[in-house]
Order: C-alpha cells, then sequence, then structure tokens
C-alpha cells in the first residue's frame, strides 16, 4: 500500500505543480498589481522550460494511463474467452454424451429389471439381449487448461470480491470434472476386459444382482457423477462470465466498456443444456 501511495504522489507531482503555477498565473492575471510580474515570469526561460517539462511529464502520465486501461481491457478479454470456450466445451460435453449416455444407462437398466420381474413371476426365462458397446462409450477428458490469469484479475476484484470465488470454484468443478471421466473411463476398460457374457456381466455393472450375488453399481454411479458434476461446472462458469463482464465495464473508463466482449448466455439452442438460476443455493 505504501509503494503505490509513493508511486502515485511521485507521478502526480509535475501534474499538481503545473495546475499551481497556472492558478498563480490566473491570478496573477486577474490582478492588476501583479500582471506585470506576472508577465515578465511567464515571459522568462525558466517558465518556458518548467512548461515544457510538465507538459511532457503529462503527456508520458496520460499516454501511460491509456496504455493500461488498454492492458486491463486486453486482460479481462482474454479471461473471457477462456471462459467462453470451457462453457462451449461443457454445453457440448452435456448434449454430445453426458446427458444421453445416462438416459441410455437407465433404460437399459428398466429393460433387464422388467426381464428380471417377468421371470421371477411367470418362472420362465427370458432372453435378454444387450451389447457391451451400449454400456461402454467412453468419452474425452477436456484438454483445455484452465489458464485464467487468478491472480490478475484478483488486482481488480476490490469491486466484486465474489469474482475471485468463481473463478476457482470453476477451475474445482472442471478438474472434478475430468477426475470422474478418467475413472469412468477406467471402468470401461475393465468391462471391456471382462469376458463373461453380456447378459451376466453388463447387470452387474448395472447395480443389478446376478445370479451369483455379485452387484456393482459404479456403471450408473460415475454416470450420474459426471452429469452432475457437469451442470456444476456449467453453474460456476455461467456466474464467472456475468461477473468479470460487469467487473470489467465497471473498472474500464466508458470509452472503453462497449469493447468488453458480451457472450449471449441466452442463447435459445443452449438454454435446454443449462442449470437452473438455483442449482445451487447461495449463489
Amino acid at each position: 500500500m505504501r509503494k503505490k501511495a509513493e508511486k502515485f504522489f511521485t507521478k502526480s507531482i509535475p501534474f499538481l505543480l503545473f495546475v499551481a503555477v497556472m492558478a498563480w498565473g490566473l491570478y496573477a492575471y486577474l490582478t492588476p498589481s501583479a500582471f506585470e510580474g506576472a508577465a515578465a515570469l511567464f515571459d522568462s526561460n525558466f517558465s518556458t522550460s518548467l512548461f515544457g517539462a510538465v507538459a511532457g511529464s503529462g503527456t508520458v502520465l496520460l499516454i501511460e494511463w491509456v496504455s493500461g486501461q488498454y492492458k486491463k481491457l486486453a486482460l479481462f478479454n482474454a479471461v473471457l474467452a477462456i471462459l467462453t470456450a470451457h462453457l462451449d466445451t461443457l454445453i457440448n460435453t452435456k448434449r454430445q454424451f453426458s446427458l444421453p449416455h445416462l438416459q441410455e444407462i437407465l433404460s437399459i437398466k428398466k429393460y433387464v429389471e422388467d426381464a428380471y420381474a417377468f421371470q421371477k413371476q411367470t418362472g420362465r426365462a427370458v432372453e435378454i439381449r444387450l451389447s457391451i458397446k451400449q454400456v461402454t462409450q467412453q468419452i474425452q477428458a477436456s484438454e483445455n487448461e484452465f489458464l485464467v490469469p487468478i491472480d490478475q484479475v484478483s488486482a481488480y476484484s476490490g469491486r466484486d470480491p465474489r469474482v475471485l470465488i468463481l473463478l476457482i470454484r470453476t477451475k474445482e468443478a472442471l478438474r472434478a470434472l475430468n477426475t470422474i471421466i478418467e475413472k469412468k473411463n477406467e471402468l470401461v476398460m475393465e468391462m471391456m476386459n471382462d469376458h463373461r457374457p453380456n447378459d451376466e456381466r453388463i447387470p452387474i455393472y448395472l447395480g443389478l444382482e446376478s445370479d451369483g450375488g455379485m452387484v456393482d453399481g459404479r456403471l450408473q454411479s460415475y454416470c450420474e457423477a459426471i452429469l452432475e458434476t457437469n451442470d456444476t461446472a456449467l453453474f460456476f462458469v455461467i456466474k464467472a462470465i456475468k461477473s468479470v463482464s460487469n467487473l470489467g465495464r465497471n473498472e474500464l473508463p466508458f470509452w472503453l466498456r462497449w469493447r468488453v466482449i458480451d457472450y449471449k448466455i441466452e442463447k435459445d439452442e443452449i438454454q435446454e443444456y443449462l442449470p437452473a438460476e438455483n442449482y445451487i443455493e447461495g449463489w
């Protein structure tokens, strides 16, 4: 804090000196008795050098300030670009995998449960036709690292401290999603290396008891966890985008605010894949 104050006052001295000289000159101009002295001062080599130095310092300060505003704009837009890339990836993951795959797993499980129930009621054997491909779909974990420079954003988070929390929660949710996807893919490899008949091994991984009494509900659990974590990551990345966008507009001068990226999260084609506004209470 002390260093910032020293830097501010050091850079402000030329400007304050310029203001003081101009005020004194105006006073001398408005006071006839002091006019001749003021005129002599302003016409002197000293005043010429002084005004030149002050004007030069003022120009440098102005250029530095404007350059700083553009750097700030570049930072906020870079953060928003990274966040929107993660948002698009999460929406595609939910649309193409996490939601339809869980629905398919639950549909297959119901089919097997109905077959088991029919066998139990009638005493007649029912052929359960299952394909291992139906339940061994793999998904590639996101290769997009969370490269948001949180430490740089923190320098401007005084207006809205919640921005940092949202960025951290987004990073954690993305990491958790990749971890669960990797665990599910490991289970898929285990299932494919299990050489028992499909009508024996698939019900086991669906959490249904086999003839030998074996039960393993990891497949459904992982699929449910992937969808839930997918929604959690979506929730936080959307909140983070809105917060960073608002922070950027509040931090920048009025003539740069319109250049902050404005991502239209309310697009109709993605609405059905977005979690509810109150998906996580307290946010």
